[in-house]
C-alpha cells in the first residue's frame, strides 16, 4: 500500500514538473554524490573491523568533504554527537550485535 502510495506521488510529481515553468536548476555537482557515496562505501567496509565509533565518525567526516562551505570545528562537534547517538541507539537501544570499538582496542 506505501509503495503505490510512493509511486502514485512520485508519477504525480514528474507530471506536474512537465507542466509547469520553474528556474533553471542549475549546475550538477559530482563532487558532493562522489564523496556521500564514497563515504557510504568506507562505513559498509570498514564497520565490522574498526567498530560502530570509528567508522562513523570517519564516515561522517568523509562525507563533509562533499561541500567546500564545510567549517570543520562545526563537523567535528556534529560527527561526535551523531556517534554517539549511533552507539546508543544500534547498540544500546536496539541491541544489536556491532562491536563499538575494533578488537584490538579492547584487549
Amino acid at each position: 500500500m506505501f509503495a503505490v502510495c510512493l509511486l502514485l506521488l512520485a508519477g504525480t510529481v514528474a507530471i506536474w514538473s512537465v507542466f509547469t515553468d520553474g528556474s533553471d536548476p542549475g549546475r550538477f555537482h559530482l563532487r558532493g554524490v562522489t564523496v556521500v557515496s564514497a563515504s557510504v562505501i568506507v562505513f559498509a567496509l570498514c564497520v565490522e573491523h574498526l567498530g560502530l565509533a570509528i567508522t562513523t565518525f570517519v564516515s561522517f567526516m568523509i562525507a563533509a568533504l562533499g561541500t567546500s562551505e564545510t567549517r570543520w570545528i562545526e563537523v567535528t562537534i556534529v560527527a561526535a554527537i551523531f556517534t554517539t547517538a549511533s552507539i546508543l541507539l544500534f547498540v544500546y537501544g536496539l541491541s544489536l550485535q556491532f562491536s563499538i570499538f575494533p578488537r584490538f582496542m579492547m584487549q
